[in-house]
């Protein structure tokens, strides 16, 4: 489906408590400022007592977490090992082995031990390279994962369908010889760099991490296809040399030492490869993620709000006093309940003075705000923004109103009363700096977890009994009992135009957590205008 906007977005569930958005928004390098703009509306029933009073916003927003990143660049295995492809990290890691080596003299000298040191010079010239090493290090590690996810994810699909299997076939065999030319190529280069820095144990520890991360990930590739191509006879000769390939990838991390060998008699020893995995994906993509500083700003607001509130307070107290003081003796005791009133009126001025203020502001001020930061370069390169209310039904966009309303059961009203919270997340992107910086990545990729575990507290009994009459008999079954929380979703683009498109998704959920999400409508997309 072909989408009008530069941005995209999926729902699933991360775990069954946490509902997950994941927008992807594609980057115009010849933008200097892009503006996204994800509206999420949640039809909550209102018997799960999520409302303004028993889960006020500031208790909602701190059970959002979001995370947001460039997305992996998508550069075919084929180029990898193409030399004249600038744009490949195993080129640019074997350019920089060969520049190093015409300075290897000058970089590394001779102790009494015969030993490798770095010289004075050497240690200002490697710092150059070491950073810059680095992070090409980690980027083909997350370009590897990208490409074979994708390509495993193609291939069963259509052997699944059972279309084009002699593509998938072909398509596989011409995958598995890219791997092994792409291992190949890359242990080379990183031998090569090793021996000329074999002082420095950084430089050389990422390197083995690099070497464990492309081994476990071929691993997985192949793992994951030998279990679609298993139990099919025809694909058998295919499923032998994926079965080759995850022997030898076992074989060669146990040979270089790694941790990362699985041992079928030591549980423990599995529970530690199944954690050094996740750390190694950590540090791979650590690269791809944008640092956020949170501001103050709406803390100032409040502040200067509620300033303003007691100056104006304070002003009618003073004008109140000296008025009075002009009309009555300064003594008495009515003069001692009027100053009294002047100071009750005073406090009740103040309080309304801020609840005004505050009222109008809510609706357009921000909860939470926080500058994006490119971790490499420490430069600032865009601000995100989070707004999250409790809505009127009433006072709802009629776009979001006529698409909750699609397929809605005709029930009495009072049957299907639902609370509305509103999320608005807001990204201003400064996208010719992103894109100058990594010229690779021309996407960003956010991640919005947001944990409803409070939400299920009010549930009623999870399971129901109901008849079923079945050949003149009745029989009992058990019933599941569900709730519906249905999302719609707006997403806006101020960058080239200000349209919309609209999603909705229909999340199930019981006592348990989230059961299923299922897409309402989601091909008949709504455009309109801000």
């Amino acid at each position: 489906m072909q989408h009008m906007l530069p941005m995209e977005i999926a729902v699933k569930q991360h775990t069954p408590t946490d509902l997950e958005f994941k927008i992807h928004y594609r980057l115009n390098p010849d933008i200097q400022k892009e503006r996204f703009i994800c509206d999420f509306f949640l039809f909550i029933p209102e018997t799960l007592e999520v409302r303004k009073e028993t889960l006020p916003p500031v208790v909602v927003l701190n059970q959002i977490k979001d995370y947001i990143r460039h997305s992996a660049a998508e550069l075919p295995l084929s180029e990898l090992v193409d030399n004249d492809c600038d744009e490949s990290p195993l080129k640019r890691l074997k350019t920089t082995s060969e520049e190093l080596k015409k300075h290897y003299s000058n970089i590394v000298g001779k102790r009494k031990d015969n030993k490798k040191k770095k010289t004075p010079h050497g240690a200002v010239y490697f710092e150059e390279y070491k950073n810059y090493i680095a992070y090409e290090l980690k980027t083909l590690v997350n370009i590897f994962r990208v490409q074979l996810r994708n390509t495993r994810n193609d291939i069963s699909k259509k052997i699944n369908s059972q279309t084009d299997n002699e593509d998938a076939l072909h398509k596989l065999h011409t995958v598995e010889n890219h791997i092994r030319v792409v291992l190949d190529y890359y242990r080379s280069i990183a031998q090569n760099i090793m021996d000329i820095f074999e002082f420095d144990e950084e430089i050389c520890k990422q390197i083995r991490w690099t070497d464990e991360s492309l081994s476990l990930i071929t691993e997985e590739f192949a793992t994951k296809l030998h279990s679609v191509l298993h139990y099919q006879k025809k694909y058998k000769s295919s499923d032998e040399n994926l079965i080759k390939l995850i022997k030898d990838e076992h074989k060669y991390r146990k040979k270089k030492g790694y941790s990362s060998v699985p041992d079928l008699k030591d549980e423990e020893q599995n529970e530690y490869v199944v954690y050094h995995k996740g750390l190694l994906k950590k540090w791979s993509q650590e690269v791809l993620y944008l640092n956020k500083t949170p501001r103050s700003s709406p803390e100032r607001i409040t502040d200067i709000v509620a300033g303003i509130a007691a100056g104006l307070a304070m002003g009618f107290a003073v004008m109140a006093t000296v008025f009075m003081s002009r009309i009555l003796p300064s003594s008495g005791i009515t003069w001692g309940l009027i100053v009294v009133l002047i100071y009750i009126f005073k406090d009740r001025i103040k309080d309304g003075v801020k609840g005004v203020f505050s009222g109008v502001l809510r609706k357009i001020i921000a909860d939470r705000v926080e500058d994006l930061i490119e971790p490499a370069s420490k430069i600032k390169t865009g601000k995100s923004s989070t707004r999250l209310r409790y809505e009127n039904e009433n006072n709802l966009p009629p776009n979001i109103i006529r698409l909750r309303n699609k397929e809605h059961p005709n029930i009495h009203p009072q049957a299907q009363r639902e609370q509305v919270m509103s999320i608005r997340k807001v990204i201003n992107l400064n996208s010719s700096k992103l894109t100058t910086q990594h010229a690779r990545h021309v996407s960003l990729t956010e991640i919005i977890r947001i944990n409803i575990e409070r939400w299920l507290v009010n549930m009623d009994r999870p399971r129901k009994i109901i008849p079923v009459v079945k050949d003149g008999k009745i029989q009992y079954m058990k019933a599941v009992r569900v709730y519906h929380i249905n999302c719609v979703i707006r997403l806006g683009y101020n960058g080239e135009n200000k349209k919309h498109e609209y999603l909705r998704y229909r999340v199930v959920i019981n006592r348990k957590g989230i059961k299923r999400i299922t897409p309402v409508h989601e091909s008949e997309k709504i455009s309109g205008y801000f």
